[in-house]
């Protein structure tokens, strides 16, 4: 396994990789939160260029203003008073329509850091702050001790099937959330659930990765309502930034919970129920 704090170097053919498969997940974003298809492929393919430059800052945020936002958008952030939003893109690694096995990891919101935003001089105004799940576009976010964990589970993958494609999708329960101190949004919750079954329809994950109680209370409410998920294998894990005592709870035989042993129970994890799945 690589050191967990080098930064981990994507291939840029490997990010977001599939044209007909991009084209399909923005027309999603377009369709409920966005009023340009433009300014989307403008981003994703700013990320691609940027996916292993070195940087100053500790992520990179684009700033999406009022007049690319649509009703929804504008709503989260005025109902919320919010100071600043976040929205984070969802992001693959490998084309899945021509991968072997798919791994989807759900994670819970985009919440944001004020003191981040304020160092990212993000205008407070009608504005959201667009980024990844995990930062996974970001080479500094990259070697986060425990974000990491997460972003390292695609080479780890890769060396396990090595004979296999391997396409892994990123996505967030919760499309938007303010700073910190803010309560959690589930106003919205039925959006996010016609969201995420399309990007479950067009993925179609073999595994899906829950990760942090968020994540898992929202997909009890929302997985009757999707109909794609009974070939799936579902397993759910801690947030990476909980504390140990949580790893622990899930997993009693962990006696050290470093970032390593995480991401050495995540793989044992996976590489079960992917052989599950073929029973």
């Amino acid at each position: 396994m690589v050191d967990i704090m080098t930064p981990l170097i994507i291939n840029e053919n490997d990010f977001c990789a599939g044209d007909d498969f991009k084209k399909r997940i923005i027309d999603v974003l377009y369709k409920y939160f966005f009023k340009q298809k433009a300014g989307l492929e403008t981003i994703y393919d700013e990320m691609k260029k940027e996916i292993n430059a070195d940087s100053n800052l500790k992520i990179k945020l684009y700033p999406v203003g009022g007049e690319s936002l649509n009703k929804l958008a504008l709503q989260h952030i005025q109902t919320n008073n919010s100071i600043y939003a976040g929205h984070d893109l969802p992001v693959w690694l490998n084309d899945p329509q021509s991968s072997d096995i798919r791994i989807m990891v759900i994670s819970q919101d985009p919440r944001r850091n004020e003191k981040e935003m304020k160092e990212n001089n993000m205008p407070t105004s009608n504005v959201i702050s667009i980024s990844t799940p995990f930062g996974l576009h970001f080479k500094n976010w990259r070697s986060h001790k425990s974000k990491g964990l997460v972003h390292y589970l695609f080479d780890d993958m890769k060396n396990m099937f090595c004979n296999k494609k391997l396409g892994i999708y990123y996505t967030d329960i919760y499309k938007f959330r303010g700073v910190d101190s803010e309560d959690l949004d589930t106003s919205n919750l039925n959006v996010y659930i016609n969201v995420l079954s399309c990007e479950i329809q067009l993925f179609k994950p073999d595994v899906i990765l829950l990760m942090g109680k968020e994540a898992q209370d929202a997909w009890k409410t929302i997985n009757p309502a999707i109909n794609d998920t009974s070939k799936t294998k579902f397993i759910e894990t801690p947030h990476p930034n909980a504390r140990s005592i949580i790893w622990r709870k899930i997993y009693p035989d962990m006696q050290s919970c470093s970032s390593e042993k995480k991401r050495r129970m995540l793989l044992n994890e996976i590489n079960g129920s992917l052989r599950r799945l073929k029973k």
